[in-house]
C-alpha cells in the first residue's frame, strides 16, 4: 500500500457568505408569498414543479414584492432567486385553501 501526503486540498462546496439574501413568507402558503431582498439590485424569480416544469417567472425589481399564486395546486415546489450571477434554491410547500 502506498500512502501519498501533501497539503491539504479543499474539495467541498465553498459556504463563503453570499450577497443574494432575501426572505419568503409564508411557508407553507395558501395563496401568496411575499419576496423581501436584502439589497435593491434586480432578480429573477422562477418557480418549478417537481417535475422540473416553470410554473412562474418574475423579474423582481423591488425589495419587497407580493407574487400571488392562487392557480397553483397544493404540493411542494421549488424557488429560485437569482440575481448578479448568484442562485439560491428554496422549497416552497403550497397548502390546500
Amino acid at each position: 500500500m502506498t500512502t501519498i501526503a501533501g497539503p491539504p486540498v479543499n474539495i467541498g462546496i465553498n459556504e463563503s457568505s453570499s450577497n443574494l439574501d432575501f426572505a419568503i413568507f409564508p411557508n407553507p402558503f395558501s395563496s401568496f408569498v411575499t419576496v423581501k431582498l436584502a439589497y435593491d439590485k434586480p432578480a429573477n424569480f422562477s418557480l418549478f414543479d417537481t417535475q422540473g416544469r416553470l410554473v412562474k417567472f418574475l423579474q423582481l425589481n423591488n425589495r419587497s414584492t407580493l407574487i400571488e399564486l392562487p392557480e397553483l395546486l397544493p404540493g411542494v415546489y421549488l424557488m429560485q432567486i437569482e440575481s448578479e450571477g448568484e442562485l439560491r434554491t428554496q422549497r416552497l410547500i403550497k397548502e390546500r385553501q
